[in-house]
């Protein structure tokens, strides 16, 4: 009896804690199937309406997706993301294999300045980075955002340091068997190797956000870019809009 007491207390406390959770979702989610004036009005006091729109309108839905171009806003976040994951994590893993399981001239210099890279702070380099992209004139270009964040040398150490503790046995056993390198390192090397890959992919979205913050502020304070959206949306330059109109303040 007192089992069944605790279990049924667990469970209340349990549903309580999911509908704290869940109620602001879909209140949310309600209240953006209602007009602007609606959403408010049965907001207080609290009552069965605020759950029932009066007049269901995807007003909202057409404002985000067709007049704010959020759709484009969206794309892009998914796009540069997977992008720069997959991409990242292919270079990485073999960049990584090769310093793991290859010898060759050179190597531990190599090395040496894969690990010097990733002690250097992204903010060091992020101007310099900048100019490098405006000189190859990658401004407002998805590689301009892809390409910084692919190569990371903290994620090519952690990939070293794993296939390290991979038995070379494992893979002379598959060359015996007539497997290449390549089937070797896609069929054996990368399904062992989940734990890391998910540690790059979170290290790989880290820098990519810096990234994210280093395009937004060049974007909004460089004077070019300022003055094209300017001339976009006024159909004259910043000097001409403000003889036009004799304003003393310069932008």
């Amino acid at each position: 009896m007192k089992l069944k007491l605790k279990q049924f207390i667990y469970i209340i406390v349990i549903a309580v804690f999911i509908l704290i959770t869940v109620f602001p979702i879909f209140w949310a989610l309600v209240s953006s199937l209602r007009s602007d004036e609606e959403i408010f009005r049965y907001a207080m006091p609290f009552s069965w309406r605020t759950f029932v729109p009066d007049k269901l309108t995807f007003q909202s839905y057409i404002n985000v997706f067709v007049e704010k171009h959020f759709g484009k806003v969206l794309f892009n976040t998914i796009f540069v993301g997977v992008a720069t994951i997959v991409t990242g994590i292919i270079v990485n893993a073999v960049a990584g294999f090769i310093f793991a399981k290859y010898t060759f001239r050179f190597k531990r210099l190599l090395f040496f300045l894969v690990v010097l890279s990733f002690m250097v702070p992204f903010e060091a380099v992020s101007i310099p980075l900048y100019k490098m992209i405006t000189v190859l004139k990658w401004e407002n270009t998805y590689i301009a955002l892809i390409l910084p964040t692919v190569a990371n040398g903290l994620v090519i150490f952690l990939f070293k340091q794993f296939f390290e503790e991979i038995p070379n046995s494992l893979m002379e056993s598959a060359t015996v068997e007539g497997a290449g390198m390549f089937t070797i390192f896609t069929k054996i090397v990368i399904p062992n190797s989940i734990p890391v890959i998910q540690k790059a992919k979170e290290l790989l979205r880290d820098l990519q956000n810096k990234v994210y913050d280093v395009a937004y502020q060049t974007g909004f304070n460089d004077a070019r870019y300022f003055s094209q959206v300017f001339r976009k949306e006024t159909g004259l330059t910043p000097t001409q809009y403000r003889e036009k109109f004799c304003l003393d303040s310069q932008f």
